[in-house]
């Protein structure tokens, strides 16, 4: 693990871009102290370099890590349908917690947000990452007819007579896991959660993959939950003339709303449901 640190800027020195134009600062940067400096250095750990930002008081003494960014992901690699490892964010639970208190980001059970690698299968690419599907083991947990229709029963390729927990979905999932993870043999996808995937995060891209035909099911269960979470969100617009509940209809490139540059498609629908209000509960 090879390290290299140098000088990035003073914090009385706003940061100018490659063609001398000045770039945004950060809020953060904005609440520290003056004569403190930013120093960039760069590392590389099991083949993946990382962009290390530090923070160092005027005598060159390192006070925090600021940032870390993985460097050279290559997203042509996280093709549809592999199954990846990265980082899984916990919600934000402790009330006290202030951001700049210097605890914010700890990836830590017992701190404020904690984080932790999880495996997870490629859906789609986007400009700056992919989106991916998370998958959980919930040995420990039992759940809710409910919360087990918003799940998909995955297993081994070589577990192909289980049925599976959730019948809503037909068989499992099959999927193809490196031994060298020692993965579970039986875990859930969860598609009431689909999960984004940073360029700059670490991603380890070797765990697995489920073939285009077991894929194939994958994004047609998804967009059989999307279609029911859709459908659930506009019945809440009870906007009809009549006092009935809106219908989700999915839209289409041929259908009479097809976005045009600088239009804004305006219907009696949308009318009607930009006057929907909704209260809080008690």
């Amino acid at each position: 693990m090879a390290t290299t640190v140098e000088s990035l800027m003073s914090l009385t020195q706003v940061p100018l871009g490659p063609n001398g134009e000045p770039l945004r600062r950060s809020e953060r940067l904005n609440k520290l102290k003056s004569e403190d400096e930013i120093w960039q250095g760069l590392q590389k750990v099991k083949g993946t370099n990382y962009e290390r930002l530090s923070l160092y008081n005027h005598n060159g003494v390192p006070k925090k890590l600021y940032a870390v960014k993985a460097l050279d992901i290559n997203l042509d690699n996280l093709w549809p349908g592999k199954i990846v490892k990265a980082i899984d964010c916990y919600p934000q639970t402790d009330l006290k917690c202030r951001p700049y208190d210097g605890t914010i980001g700890a990836t830590s059970i017992a701190g404020p947000i904690a984080a932790k690698f999880r495996y997870m299968i490629v859906l789609w690419r986007t400009n700056q990452g992919v989106a991916a599907i998370p998958l959980y083991t919930q040995t420990e947990s039992k759940l809710s007819k409910n919360r087990m229709g918003e799940l998909v029963s995955v297993c081994t390729v070589g577990m192909t007579k289980w049925p599976g927990d959730t019948p809503w979905a037909g068989m499992p999932i099959l999927v193809s896991f490196n031994p060298e993870y020692n993965c579970e043999n039986k875990c859930y996808a969860d598609l009431s959660r689909p999960h984004w995937i940073g360029q700059c995060e670490t991603i380890l891209d070797d765990v697995g993959h489920v073939e285009g035909g077991e894929y194939s099911r994958l994004i047609d269960l998804l967009h059989m939950k999307e279609r029911e979470f859709r459908t659930a969100a506009f019945a809440r617009f009870k906007t009809k003339p009549d006092g009935t509940s809106e219908t989700w209809d999915p839209w289409t490139p041929t259908s009479n709303h097809q976005p045009k540059a600088k239009e804004r498609f305006k219907d009696d629908k949308v009318n009607r449901m930009n006057f929907q209000e909704f209260k809080h509960g008690k």
